[in-house]
């Protein structure tokens, strides 16, 4: 027998895929609704330089693919500032940065040898010292802090909001909070460190890093 959930709108980020159910000895046919996981390589073409260069290849859920893109060179160290990063050009499967004069590429690369997955934010790390986070220093006094109670509360909220997460089930979040709980921010995708990346590429594209004033929240299993 079949059986069709409703259609609807599709998420961009999503695709309906045939499926077959089985509940003891009953078949069903139906079409399911799966997060899309697929390869975007990101590009650099630093200044003065005719020639763009490959930088890494990832794998992740299509959608703000601009913001994963800087967040990428951001967590990596490539860029500190907004000011270094001039056009950001989308292909269908890959993203062009422009950096600004100043910038320089390590030697071997962001400390990655390029290829990632969705499933892990260390994969490609070549060393234990290429592990250890590089923060840029402890937070001043007088910073707004998060009260206990607001705690709890968090991940609800974050669950509320997943749009794509409420359709398929399989796609993790990155939030961004206010020190009151409400939500500023939410990017979803596959893999978890991509979804952190987003979040990070959308605030350091506004010029608004370093959010101190933020709390981030990542989805769990």
């Amino acid at each position: 027998m079949s059986e069709a959930p409703p259609e609807g709108p599709v998420d961009p980020r999503t695709r309906r895929v045939a499926a077959r159910l089985r509940r003891g000895d009953e078949v069903i046919d139906r079409r399911e609704l799966l997060a899309i996981e697929e390869p975007l390589e990101i590009r650099v073409r630093l200044a003065g330089e005719a020639e763009e260069r490959r930088l890494a290849m990832t794998m992740r859920t299509p959608g703000d693919d601009r913001e994963l893109a800087a967040g990428f060179l951001f967590t990596e160290g490539v860029v500190s500032r907004r000011e270094q990063i001039g056009a950001v050009v989308v292909g269908s499967d890959h993203v062009r940065v422009e950096l600004a004069a100043g910038v320089v590429l390590p030697a071997a690369g962001p400390t990655r040898s390029f290829m990632m997955t969705s499933a892990c934010g260390v994969c490609g790390r070549s060393s234990t010292e290429g592990l250890r986070a590089q923060p840029p220093g402890p937070l001043a006094a007088g910073r707004p802090t998060l009260a206990a109670a607001i705690v709890p509360g968090l991940p609800a909220a974050l669950l509320r909001a997943q749009a794509t997460f409420a359709a398929t089930g399989g796609i993790h979040a990155a939030g961004l909070f206010t020190p009151a709980g409400e939500l500023r921010l939410l990017r979803e995708d596959v893999g978890r460190h991509n979804a952190v990346d987003k979040v990070v590429g959308a605030l350091l594209l506004r010029g608004e890093l370093p959010a101190e004033d933020a709390v981030l929240l990542v989805s769990g299993r």
